[in-house]
């Protein structure tokens, strides 16, 4: 069995190779964390299939619009102290790219285009053909990533009921999701705050975990648990992670060591478990030593 992985960028990104590094960095890390678990196991070239989803090109126009307008209308700037230029910048950045994606998502247009994107990396990540069974899929998103990627898979779940057909995806099973600097706590108050925001989704799998992984100095990363029980109940984890200092730690999940272990440890033991390399006590003893670990210590 191989494993699905894919990658959910945040806000402001406007690379189509984006997540490469990210899944060479993560491929690696699965590899030694199931040599680690399993020396003896034979281990296959390819042991996870990983794709990044580049949802952001759909706003890379009015972007870059708004960058110019904004940029022309400063006009050359008054002097001030010598920081002033090198915040600046990150204001821009802060302003343009993160809050202009979040209320550019609001945008119906922008949200449907961002689903037909998800949509066609999930048909490039299955493949050609027919599954035998649906394959087990792990999410890794940032940002409003994260929140691009629950309503896709709640959606495309309400859907799918409607046709009396089980889970988000006739070709995949939603086993793990990983959000990282999350801003999902935010949009409870879109849908009558966090008493009222009672139906996040679900992992389909016994074994699966919704991980969220945030940094105090991260405005914008927030834990989950505390919203409402069907939080608590859904979220197996809020894991604090240090990804830098305050506002740019936003940016450094993707790269920070806890938040990779965390990742390639459960999805190494998820290959261990689907292609029966331990047996089944074994595997039951890491799961639960994984859990373990992920409680708050003191």
């Amino acid at each position: 069995m191989r494993l699905a992985v894919l990658f959910v960028h945040g806000v402001g990104e406007s690379r189509a190779a984006w997540a490469q590094p990210f899944i060479a960095s993560l491929a690696g890390r699965i590899r030694a964390q199931v040599a680690q678990l399993a020396p003896h196991a034979a281990l296959p070239r390819d042991m996870a299939r990983i794709v990044g989803a580049h949802w952001g090109a759909v706003l890379t126009g009015r972007r870059r619009t708004l960058r110019r307008i904004l940029t022309r209308g400063a006009g050359p700037g008054r002097p001030g102290p010598w920081w002033r230029s090198r915040w600046k910048p990150l204001e821009q950045t802060l302003i343009a790219d993160y809050l202009g994606d979040l209320l550019g998502y609001l945008d119906p247009r922008i949200a449907s285009a961002v689903d037909r994107c998800l949509t066609e990396t999930l048909a490039r990540l299955a493949g050609p053909g027919p599954a035998r069974q649906r394959i087990p899929l792990t999410i890794i998103a940032h940002s409003l990533g994260t929140v691009v990627s629950s309503h896709y898979v709640w959606d495309h779940a309400k859907a799918r009921r409607a046709r009396q057909a089980r889970g988000f995806h006739g070709r995949f099973r939603f086993d793990n999701f990983f959000t990282l600097g999350s801003p999902m706590a935010l949009f409870s108050l879109k849908y009558g705050g966090p008493e009222a925001f009672k139906a996040p989704v679900r992992v389909e799998h016994a074994s699966g975990r919704w991980i969220n992984c945030f940094d105090t100095d991260d405005p914008l990363g927030l834990p989950l648990r505390p919203l409402n029980a069907a939080y608590r109940r859904a979220v197996a984890a809020d894991v604090p992670v240090e990804t830098g200092g305050y506002l740019l730690a936003h940016r450094g999940y993707f790269t920070e060591p806890r938040t990779l272990d965390l990742i390639s440890r459960k999805l190494a033991l998820d290959w261990l478990a689907g292609n029966a390399a331990l047996p089944p006590r074994q595997v039951s003893a890491h799961y639960a030593a994984y859990d373990r670990g992920l409680r708050p210590h003191g």
